[in-house]
């Protein structure tokens, strides 16, 4: 069994002349790809150069190489399941919040790889057009302090954009183990962006040919949900579509009708489904986005989409951006984390709603939103 362990060592064994960058990031997290069973845990924050990124989203990443897997994104806030994938040997089962609902399919093998993915085509040298040492840095990981090497490299594309130009990454390889704690990309990482979008993935966890237990391959439905057909199609809302990164996530079709009752669940745990407009006729309390100067200046206008689960209370519990424009994002998260609704009931109890809400910025108008 071999896990990430740090040691305190003298000073003087890393008084040594700077690494090869290139030769680096080619050896790094080499037994990633060699072990039999890997353990990935990280914070993944995605933003546009420029800007402060939007609140961390945890995610997590465990299979036997070959065999089983099961890959689990929470929401940057209030830390419940977006997306669930387990691959139980036999069947291949996909959790998305959006509808409460999952899928089931037959398959042969785990072959989903997220972040993988994207360490793997960083490392591949025919990617790199230059890479350099900039300096040694100690960063926390898993509570404690760990002496690393920052290397910056130039790429040729993106992992997920083959005509992304510019693209740069930032990357602190730990000194003991040479191990990718902190990855920054930056650049026109999605196709048909060119704005220079950011994301940051900060391991948590990174442990390799260790025991994992056989539960962990059994799906369990979440509390209330059913099967259905799915509802993302492609991707992971809010993770790495097959292995690639993005800095947000393609927004996904529009949902089925809201049904007209909520399925029976625990009083704890029931969740409605809303479309914005009728959620949209229950906000007591709105605050206007402020238009961002840059954005009017550029003459910049649009739609921005969260995803926005909202609490027995009536206030935001969780935000999650679907689409828009760096320059309006920002501005428009800020003011819906302050609107209020009435709260939503059934059966005279007070229940979490989750809908959709957009905000437009229009330069006739300022702004205006609307919750759909």
């Amino acid at each position: 069994m071999r896990k990430l362990i740090f040691m305190l060592l003298p000073l003087a064994l890393f008084a040594q002349n700077p690494p090869d960058a290139r030769a680096l990031l080619a050896r790094a997290d080499a037994s990633i790809f060699t072990a039999k069973t890997v353990r990935l845990a990280a914070t993944q924050a995605r933003g546009f150069a420029g800007l402060d990124p939007l609140p961390g989203s945890p995610f997590k990443l465990e299979f036997v190489r070959g065999g089983r897997g099961r890959a689990e994104f929470r929401a940057s806030l209030s830390n419940t399941i977006i997306t669930l994938m387990v691959f139980d040997g036999v069947n291949l089962w996909e959790y998305h919040d959006l509808g409460n609902q999952y899928t089931k399919k037959s398959a042969v093998a785990w072959t989903f790889q997220g972040e993988i993915a994207t360490l793997d085509y960083g490392r591949k040298p025919n990617n790199i057009s230059a890479a350099s040492y900039e300096n040694d840095e100690t960063i926390v990981f898993n509570g404690l302090p760990v002496a690393c090497y920052v290397v910056r490299a130039e790429y040729r594309a993106a992992p997920n954009n083959p005509f992304g130009k510019g693209v740069v990454r930032r990357s602190w390889i730990s000194k003991v183990g040479e191990l990718i704690l902190r990855d920054y990309w930056e650049g026109p990482l999605t196709p048909g962006m060119t704005d220079r979008e950011t994301v940051t993935t900060s391991y948590t966890t990174i442990e390799t040919d260790v025991s994992l237990p056989e539960d962990l391959f059994a799906f369990q439905p979440p509390q209330g949900s059913k099967l259905g057909e799915p509802i993302v199609m492609g991707g992971v809302v809010g993770g790495l579509a097959s292995g690639s990164i993005s800095a947000a996530p393609p927004p996904p079709p529009p949902p089925p009708p809201p049904p007209k009752k909520v399925e029976e669940q625990s009083d704890s745990s029931r969740r409605a489904n809303v479309s914005g407009t009728e959620q949209q006729a229950k906000l007591i309390r709105r605050t206007t986005p402020v238009y961002p100067p840059l954005a009017k200046q550029a003459r910049i206008q649009g739609v921005v989409r969260f995803r926005a689960i909202i609490s027995k209370d009536g206030t935001i519990k969780d935000l999650s951006l679907i689409s828009g424009h760096p320059l309006l994002a920002p501005a428009a998260m800020d003011a819906v984390k302050q609107w209020s609704y009435q709260p939503t009931t059934i059966n005279g109890e007070p229940v979490e709603v989750l809908t959709q809400i957009d905000v437009t910025f229009t330069l006739a108008q300022r702004s205006a939103a609307i919750a759909q």
